[in-house]
């Protein structure tokens, strides 16, 4: 036998390497394994092409030559360069695994392994930053994993030097790298720093978590645009085990600003790894070395304070094993009743784990020119507690300084005796310095600290003090600066929200107010988290129920204040116990938790005699202060103006705290929830002012030694003394001041008589005094009711997502009690408002609701055997006749309205007197009964046609199961589904074809209807439980989509989504709004898409209606109810139903009441991606949008129904607009343009330019007369894109090019034509899109360039200034041109010169896009980083409105023809139409609180 021996080609070499298999290739050339036979070891060797250019030699060069000098553990190693027969080389360690993406390939990896690979990669970058060295590339397949796990950061081919010295190789403006990863910076030119691969670098963390990139649009046009506009996703909601806390990791790694990300990418994983990683096992990465040694202390602190993923887990239950567990702790009570949690209860302290992680996040990020953070949330949402009992407490922890203070009247008296401890000086003294020197502070804190080894940290509460008790605005003044100025020390100011904007006027605090903390709602797992941790870490029991009970009355997370009551309402429960268990009954006891607070106080008042129920009410009265809204809040009251027994009183009550010389109110939860109190406050209100005002003339008058000059004189005094006539509770200072004034008055009296010859005098003198009199109380009057309507209106915004009704109602009243800006703007907002209305059915135990499709009419049935229609025009049930015998168990609206299908069951159970039946809605008479041998029977659907109703036949035959029938006749057409005799549920798909069928054995299944043939059977809910109800049954509820079919089971806490074709299973997720593992865990019983199968809707809230992303399973919230009166009980929502335009939603609760949601049909949704851009059609009827996932959308602007839409554009629907005869005109990014005749039946007309790509939004124009099209372009090669833009002018009707128009590197920003039409205008940018920048050949960042129409001739550019300007547009008359951009200014200019005439109204950021209407009174703006429109008065510059209603940032606003209504787009997908007319949104709203609310209309005038 002859062995055959296979000869390879001989092996490729090259000098002394030999070369074997292709590792790579990329643009800078190949990367293969090779052997160096000189030093016997295999490498990785890169060359670059033979016939590669002299750009890409010398990029290969640089890259050799960086890669050579960053000698760090985590940068691939640089064995040799040079070059070989005229071929670059690089000759490199080779890393024998795979890289990153080949990783990510199998999906997202485990959070331990993301923080150890991406840890190394950051201290690889933060080497190359020390060496002045960019990457400019990162991502996954640049981070190459050895053997062992060892990551190493590769490829620094676009690498580049970032000295202010070095030439750049890519001034030619290439934005080369990879998209997806590419910080926004580097798309638009601007100078690009470390930052910029701090950003690549949380894009791939992103990934990494979340297997997916932050922005996966499908072409570069659309990464691009959401790499510019989009904010990051947060990456917890594509898996719930991902913390949340990550995602202000991530979204600061990705900020559109580079000033506001992570410094350092060793920074950004410190912080990801402290969120992430087990501590203290795994401790975060070492941070870079930097002077501020604060910021690795706080990432350290953050590192400690435990992982948020077991903060959901209950704490460790005490050890009870051989004793009784009775004996556990139950004297100490956890709970702090209305008391805040300090720092040593922090052992009690749940709930905020993960907003403690966050604050220490935030702290670790703070930098000097930061300011304070501050903390903002709604009065009893626990600000207090989460800075003592977990801010302060965790840093006390490590003995590290710290100060804590209230501001009270003189914040820096008390400011200076909290400090002069650590500095071993005079109080006095000291508060002095800090008054005359306030920005003196920072030295201050720094001395105080100087053998320290953390920063001190100052934590000022109710911070809203400086506004309700300082009285001086210098000390006001004075105390801000001085903590503005306090750094090193980290500051944090806690204040409530409705206190914010009185922080506006402290200049000092203005960054702060740029990126507050604001602690919202609680979930419903961390209030799970207050009740029963403190239980069992006190070693207490709760009665199963009491925590649902109590989450459930408490509002389930959506009552911003709650906490207070709720501690108050566990602390009386604890009271009331049986032993060591809390108990249901314990805690009805106590009023529950709306009326614990009031009950408490109501009986301690109860006990006290009459006359120190007197003392009490004067006592408390001291500690309340008048707001200048006509609000209240609490203020400290000195220990001696407060009678010692009625202390005591209160004390024993826990409703007042005290110190050494001050009492005050326990919480400002105690203004609202003692109906008392308010009482008390309503009845005196004017005695209140008179009291308060008192106070402040005496400090003032002790303060300058008494003189004379402070005291009373005049209508004050009058005043004060007729309300001081008879009073016994007045302070001696109070009554001693009083006769000072009153001995001055009698001095000046004497004086007056001996001056007889003046009396004339003196008569013009009161005369005139009188007039000035009336007038300053006139003054008065409206200033009292200017800021009572800014009160309401912001309150207005404020509730407007947890208490719809009341915000609304609020908007009117602001707006009839005085037309403010902030009035007109929450009356604007209102009609947008989605509101909830309910009404009593009259019914008990209601078993199914359905509403029509067009939200007229809706239909309950109950187990008593009654069927109610009920009107919601006229909001009274119509006397139809439709009747049944049984338990009714299924109410459905025929798909056209017009019938009703209704089936009930004998109680008895007998099938012949069961029936299914089919009503005519409008005569109530019986069209057919469903019956063959014996009747229908069960659960119904509706075929989409409506000529056939799918239910349960029980024939004897082989005809049994579900089966179709007339519902003209009653008659069976054919069975559908032999065999099925069980279902609890039926469902057609929307094209009829598909029928699902939920079954009592827990299967789920999908039958063709057309064969009658089943597709499939899924048990995957019945294999999740072995639980099951009566008769060994577990229902299960299906419904269709477009795109899903749904189901779900009261047994099975677990939604599932199929293939509505297939059956085959898709996603699953869990019912989070019920609790898993206690009593009451399961799914929802009644489930419904949205029209559009965007949108799951359930029963899974007790109350409400709860929404569910069913792409991903995300919880959205529930539709919200506004706050409740009392303790709720008995109510649970039984069947929902939503119309067919998506704009209703119907639930029905077991007692019979019946809430209906409607959202405003000015309000659109259906766009599935940012909404780039939108156009009213030239006679306003309609409105049309364009996305940036190529969706167009037009609705009627009356109707609110959509009447077109297409998905056929590529790129992107980036500007639409029209011409005067009606003419749609759209640009695609692809450079597409469409012309479509205003009858739609006529085929566009297209044009299209190869090669290119359309820049987007403002970039594309039609002459006034409809003539001429402009739009740019740029290359679609993104290489040559900053250095080739061109305007193409198009003959708008037959598209014939007309000319094109050579920019170069000048981006036109916006092009808009004169209101003549005589000429185009170009808005240029040499720095890109929407950034400061100044180009490198030295010309001016902004320009207007102009051309002459028709022939386009006459080019002149005229310089607009440094600064980017983004958007312009011409008051109508052509005489000005208004601009915007990146100053955050309105600037009024000359339209010839380009000359500023005028500048206002400045903006909180970047201005994205403006709008003049019609008649050019009124401007509106949008800006980069918030979602608020504002109007403007151009004639008087002046603020005339803020519209709120979006949830994030706007790309679009633009005035209806008539100027009557705005229309707004942007990044949350939404279309917003605005009435401007004030009168109008007044009648739409009243109509809508009539709806709602009709017996209370508060002080609204709707009536």
């Amino acid at each position: 036998m002859t062995d055959t021996v296979t000869v390879d080609a001989a092996p490729e070499l090259f000098g002394p390497y030999r070369i074997e298999e292709l590792l790579g290739r990329g643009g800078m050339g190949e990367v293969h394994r090779a052997f160096d036979t000189v030093h016997e070891r295999h490498v990785a060797l890169k060359r670059l092409p033979l016939l590669a250019g002299r750009e890409f030699e010398n990029r290969f060069r640089r890259e050799a030559r960086i890669a050579e000098q960053l000698r760090a553990p985590h940068v691939v190693p640089v064995h040799a360069h040079g070059e070989i027969d005229g071929r670059l080389y690089l000759d490199m360690r080779l890393i024998d695994g795979p890289d990153l993406k080949r990783l990510l390939a199998d999906g997202p990896l485990a959070a331990e392994r993301t923080v150890e690979i991406l840890a190394q990669v950051g201290s690889a970058l933060d080497a190359a930053h020390t060496n002045s060295v960019l990457h400019r590339d990162v991502k996954p397949a640049n981070i190459l994993l050895d053997a062992g796990g060892t990551a190493y950061l590769a490829d620094f081919g676009i690498a580049r030097l970032h000295t202010p010295d070095v030439t750049r190789l890519t001034a030619t403006g290439e934005a080369v790298g990879t998209l997806d990863y590419m910080a926004p910076e580097r798309l638009t030119e601007h100078d690009a720093g470390p930052t910029s691969d701090v950003y690549s670098l949380a894009c791939v963390l992103f990934q990494c978590l979340t297997g997916r990139v932050p922005f996966p649009a499908a072409d570069s046009v659309g990464k691009l645009t959401a790499q510019l506009n989009d904010p990051p996703p947060a990456a917890s909601l594509f898996d719930r085990w991902i913390p949340p806390a990550i995602d202000l990791v991530i979204q600061t790694g990705m900020d559109k600003d580079p000033r506001r990300r992570y410094p350092s990418a060793g920074e950004l994983m410190a912080a990801a790894a402290a969120i992430l990683t087990e501590a203290p096992a795994s401790a975060p990465p070492d941070l870079p070395s930097t002077d501020d040694h604060g910021q690795a202390y706080f990432v350290r602190l953050l590192a400690a304070v435990g992982d948020t993923r077991d903060s959901t887990a209950p704490p460790p239950a005490a050890d009870t094993a051989g004793r009784d567990t009775t004996d556990v702790i139950t004297d100490h009570c956890p709970y702090p009743g209305l008391r805040s949690f300090d720092t040593g209860d922090g052992q009690w302290f749940f709930g905020r784990e993960q907003s403690t992680r966050d604050l220490f996040a935030r702290l670790s990020r703070q930098r000097a020119a930061s300011g304070p953070l501050m903390v903002v949330g709604a009065s009893g949402a626990g600000k207090s507690s989460l800075l003592r009992a977990g801010l302060l407490a965790a840093h006390a922890g490590n003995a590290a300084p710290q100060l804590a203070m209230t501001p009270g009247e003189r914040p820096i008296g008390t400011l200076a005796a909290r400090l002069a401890p650590f500095l071993r000086t005079d109080p006095n003294r000291l508060a002095w310095q800090i008054y005359e020197q306030p920005a003196s502070f920072g030295a201050m804190c720094r001395a105080a600290v100087a053998h320290a080894d953390a920063p001190m940290l100052i934590v000022v509460d109710q911070a809203e003090e400086l506004f309700t008790q300082c009285a001086d605005p210098r000390e006001r003044e004075a105390f801000a600066t001085a903590i503005a100025h306090a750094w090193p020390a980290r500051v944090v100011i806690a204040t409530r929200a409705d206190f914010v904007e009185h922080f506006i006027s402290l200049s000092a605090l203005k960054p702060s107010l740029g990126a507050p903390f604001v602690l919202g709602p609680m979930t419903t797992k961390e209030l799970a988290r207050v009740i029963t941790g403190p239980a069992e870490a006190a070693g207490l029991e709760l009665e199963p129920g009491l925590a649902d009970r109590l989450i459930t009355d408490v509002g389930a997370g959506d009552d911003l204040g709650a906490l207070p009551r709720l501690a108050h309402a566990l602390r009386e429960t604890w009271r009331n116990r049986q032993g060591n268990r809390l108990t249901l009954a314990g805690y009805q006891q106590t009023g529950g938790v709306d009326r614990a607070v009031a009950l408490t106080a109501d009986s301690m008042y109860a006990r006290l005699h009459e006359y120190d129920r007197h003392a009490l009410r004067a006592a408390v009265l001291r500690m309340i202060t008048l707001l200048d809204g006509g609000g209240i809040a609490r203020r400290w009251a000195p220990r001696a103006e407060v009678p010692n027994r009625v202390v005591e009183s209160l004390v024993a009550a826990r409703l007042v705290t005290i110190d050494r010389d001050h009492v005050q109110l326990a919480h400002d939860a105690l203004l609202t929830a003692w109906p008392r109190l308010r009482g008390w406050v309503a009845e005196d209100r004017q005695g209140l002012l008179v009291r308060q005002q008192l106070g402040v003339a005496v400090a003032g008058w002790q303060t300058s030694g008494r003189d004379r000059s402070d005291v009373y004189r005049g209508a004050r005094l009058a005043a004060a003394t007729e309300w001081a006539a008879g009073r016994t509770d007045l302070t001696p200072d109070e009554r001693a001041f009083l006769r000072a004034s009153d001995r001055e008055r009698r001095r000046r009296t004497r004086r007056l008589q001996g001056l007889s010859a003046g009396l004339a005098v003196l008569l013009v003198a009161a005369l005139v005094a009188g007039a000035l009199a009336l007038i300053a109380r006139n003054e008065a009057e409206q200033g009292r009711r200017d800021a009572s309507s800014r009160q309401l209106a912001a309150e207005s915004r404020a509730e407007a997502e947890v208490n719809p009704v009341g915000a609304m109602r609020k908007a009117v009243e602001a707006w009839r009690e005085s037309p403010t800006v902030q009035a007109r703007g929450a009356l604007l907002s209102a009609p947008l408002i989605t509101y909830p209305s309910a009404f009593s059915s009259g019914l008990s135990n209601v078993s199914s609701v359905d509403v029509d499709p067009g939200g007229g009419l809706i239909a309950i049935g109950s187990s008593d055997g009654k069927i109610v229609v009920w009107d919601t025009r006229t909001r009274e049930a119509v006397d139809t006749g439709i009747t049944a015998k049984g338990f009714v168990s299924v109410v459905r609206f025929s798909p056209d309205g017009k019938q009703l299908a209704t089936s009930d069951i004998d109680r008895d159970g007998n099938v012949s007197a069961s029936s299914v039946r089919i009503w005519d809605v409008a005569s109530g008479k019986q069209v057919a009964r469903l019956a063959g041998d014996l009747p229908a029977i069960g659960q119904l659907a509706w075929r989409p046609d409506g000529k056939a109703v799918a239910a349960l036949s029980l024939h004897q035959d082989d005809t049994r199961g579900v089966a179709e029938w007339d519902p003209k006749t009653g008659k069976l057409i054919r069975p559908l589904a032999k065999g099925v005799v069980d279902p609890s549920s039926v469902s057609y798909s929307t094209t009829g074809d598909r029928l699902a069928i939920g079954r009592g054995d827990g299967s789920v299944e999908l039958w063709d209807t057309a064969t009658a043939t089943r597709v499939s059977r899924r048990t995957e809910h019945a294999d999740a439980t072995t639980t099951r109800g009566p008769n060994g049954l577990m229902p299960v509820q299906v419904a269709f989509s477009g795109d899903l079919l749904a189901s779900s089971s009261v047994l099975d806490n677990t939604i599932r989504l199929w293939d509505p074709r297939t059956g085959a299973p898709g996603l699953a997720f869990r019912d989070v709004r019920i609790h898993a593992g206690g009593a009451g865990a399961a799914g929802p019983s009644a489930l419904r898409f949205s029209p559009d199968g965007r949108t799951l809707y359930t029963n899974s809230d007790l109350n409400s209606i709860t929404a569910w992303d069913p792409g991903n399973g995300t919880f959205l919230g529930n539709l919200p109810q506004g706050p409740r009166t009392g303790t709720t009980t008995g109510l649970s929502v039984i069947g929902i139903a939503v119309t067919r335009d998506g704009r209703t939603w119907v639930a029905a609760n077991s007692d019979g009441t019946v809430q209906r949601w409607r959202t405003n049909t000015n309000w659109y949704t259906d766009p599935r991606a940012s909404v780039m851009s939108i156009a009213f059609r030239p006679d306003g009827q309609e409105i049309t949008a364009g996305d940036s996932e190529s969706g167009l959308y037009t609705w009627n602007t009356d109707s609110g129904t959509r009447v077109a839409g297409t998905t056929e554009q590529s790129g992107g629907v980036l500007a639409v607009a029209f011409t005067p005869d009606g003419k749609r005109i759209t640009g695609a990014g692809n450079a597409t343009f469409t012309v479509t005749a205003p009858d739609r039946g006529t085929k566009p007309r297209t044009v299209s330019l190869p090669g290119r790509l359309f820049v987007g939004r403002g970039a594309m124009a039609v002459s006034p007369d409809g003539r001429w099209l402009a739009a740019t372009h740029q290359p679609a090669d993104t290489a040559r894109a900053a250095q080739d833009f061109k305007i193409t002018v198009w003959d708008a009707a037959t598209l014939t090019e007309r000319t094109t128009l050579d920019m170069g590197k000048h981006w036109p920003l916006d092009l808009t034509f004169s209101p003549s039409g005589d000429r185009l205008l170009a808005l240029t940018s040499s720095s890109g899109a929407g950034v400061t920048g100044s180009d490198p050949d030295g010309s001016t960042a902004a320009s207007m360039v102009t051309w002459r129409a028709p022939d386009f001739s006459g080019e002149s550019r005229t310089p607009l200034g440094e600064d980017t300007l983004n958007t312009a547009a011409y008051t109508p008359d052509g005489k000005s041109l208004v601009t915007a951009g990146i100053s955050g200014l309105i600037q009024i200019r000359d339209a010839e010169t380009g000359a500023v005439r005028k500048q206002f109204g400045q903006h909180p950021s970047m201005v994205r896009r403006i709008a003049i209407s019609p008649d050019g009174r009124t401007l509106a703006s949008v800006t980069a980083e918030d979602s608020t429109i504002r109007l403007w008065d151009l004639a008087g510059h002046s603020h005339v409105a803020d519209l709120n209603a979006h949830l994030s940032p706007l790309n679009d606003v633009t005035f209806s023809p008539d100027g009557t209504r705005l229309a707004s787009g942007g990044t949350d997908t939404n279309v917003a139409v605005w009435r401007l007319d004030p009168a109008e949104a007044n009648r739409e709203v009243c109509a809508s609180l009539l709806d709602a609310v009709p017996d209370d209309l508060g002080n609204t005038g709707c009536g």
